[in-house]
């Protein structure tokens, strides 16, 4: 099926078609839904995914997710109307290896530090048990 605007009836009247002659009018509400609806299922086709989505993969919330995209950590591009962002997997999957590299190297360095001042690893979980 295709969406199409009608140049028949008005040039502001939406219709969905067949193809085969078989149309039905579309109110803008209906048109908008179903061009989001295209739009979404584009975007999936295309290896992209949802800020929820992103937000379960990275196991943070969607609120985190829309803050990286904003501060550009994560690519994203934008479809449809409502502005929804979509990402590709690929980048989320790398920014979350890039992440957890980083978590880790910083924690390495924070052991060093604290191997350098003598500070045995009981102390150290002793003070880390304050914060859980």
């Amino acid at each position: 099926m295709n969406i199409a605007v009608a140049g028949r009836v008005s040039p502001h009247v939406a219709q969905l078609s067949d193809g085969k002659g078989h149309v039905i009018e579309l109110t803008a509400e209906e048109y908008e839904r179903a061009r989001e609806a295209v739009l979404n299922t584009a975007g999936k086709a295309a290896g992209h995914i949802t800020t929820g989505d992103a937000a379960k993969i990275l196991g943070v919330s969607r609120r985190t997710v829309m803050r990286m995209l904003d501060n550009g950590l994560i690519p994203y591009t934008r479809l449809g109307s409502q502005s929804y962002r979509y990402m590709r997997l690929d980048d989320v999957l790398e920014y979350k290896k890039r992440s957890e590299h980083d978590r880790r190297e910083a924690f390495d360095q924070v052991h060093e530090i604290m191997d350098s001042m003598d500070v045995s690893d009981s102390v150290l979980a002793d003070y880390v048990q304050q914060f859980n």
